[in-house]
């Protein structure tokens, strides 16, 4: 006599679940991993969930509002008292190691107008500023000497009027030639800021300032853990969410229209499934040093405990009725 959905429902209740979830893991962790995808299957996803992004407003409107959301709920403090001991030592360790940067590309990447504009503007303030300090004091020497060999430092009278002149007259002289001298600067230090992006490229660069350039590193991270919750947020705002969401949904269609772009995902698929080798998820969990019993344990324990609280629903109930039929 068959069995009555009622009665299978206990059997699944009792116990027969968790073997069919044990039964389906054993399936999974044997099947080779080139087995479990379809490379054909994987670029229409992909493509499909391209489409959906820059389908239109819709999709937009609702990372605006998650984004919204988010922005509402910045809780305070800082970002060191949310992240844990255990995310933070590492980090800290990795980027304060001493590493020493490939010469050509940090060279490439300091080659842009912007930083050459920095150097250029920093170089020639001080440049400029360091002249003018030499030029007052020249000046005033050069005035107080001349003043004291002609007796003008006398009060009253035309030499004291003709030492007031004297003073004038240098300090137009004294600025006229400080206006020729910025100038010189300017020309000098335009000359020069080749020399000097390849003197800061080579700082960089140069192991024995490796640990120095680490030690820096760290300190950008705890300035980062230190700071303000909602100083990070606000500077996050400066560079406009809601462009980036436009953005983003602009490259989701300009890829999934792209003639060929589709080909290129299912080669980029197959080829990952070649390079699996017929190996199994077992064999990747080997491999990893992941303890398999544990991995397994923590499945099953999380897919019984779903497909339990779906065995109590009036849906499966209808379900199990009609497969009984």
């Amino acid at each position: 006599m068959p069995a009555t959905p009622d009665q299978v429902l206990a059997r699944l209740q009792g116990g027969a679940l968790a073997s069919l979830v044990t039964l389906v893991v054993d399936d999974l962790l044997t099947r080779p991993v080139d087995s479990l995808l379809d490379p054909e299957f994987v670029a229409d996803q992909v493509i499909a969930a391209l489409e959906t992004a820059g389908s239109g407003e819709r999709p937009e409107a609702w990372l605006r509002e998650q984004i919204d959301s988010l922005r509402s709920r910045v809780p305070d403090g800082t970002l060191g008292q949310r992240a844990p001991a255990e995310v933070v030592d590492p980090l800290r360790d990795a980027l304060g190691r001493p590493i020493v940067w490939d010469r050509e590309l940090v060279g490439a990447l300091l080659d842009h107008d912007a930083m050459r504009s920095v150097f250029r503007e920093v170089v020639t303030k001080a440049v400029t500023s360091y002249g003018k300090k030499l030029a007052h004091l020249s000046q005033n020497n050069a005035v107080t000497q001349a003043a004291g060999r002609l007796g003008l430092g006398q009060r009253g009278g035309g030499l004291s009027r003709l030492k007031t002149l004297g003073e004038g007259l240098a300090k137009g002289i004294s600025a006229e030639l400080e206006h020729q001298a910025e100038d010189r600067v300017k020309d000098f230090v335009d000359q020069a800021m080749g020399r000097v992006m390849i003197q800061v490229a080579d700082h960089l660069c140069d192991p024995a300032y490796a640990d120095q350039y680490g030690r820096y590193r760290v300190h950008i991270v705890d300035t980062l853990l230190h700071t303000e919750l909602r100083t990070l947020a606000d500077e996050l705002e400066k560079i406009d969410p809601d462009s980036l969401v436009a953005t983003g949904a602009g490259i989701a269609r300009s890829l999934s229209r792209r003639e060929g772009f589709r080909d290129e995902v299912a080669d980029a698929a197959r080829k990952a499934m070649t390079e699996a080798g017929g190996r199994s998820l077992r064999d990747f969990l080997a491999e990893t040093g992941i303890d398999e019993a544990r991995w397994r344990a923590d499945i099953e324990v999380q897919v019984v405990a779903r497909g339990a609280d779906l065995l109590e629903t009036d849906a499966f109930r209808e379900w199990l009725e009609a497969l009984l039929g």
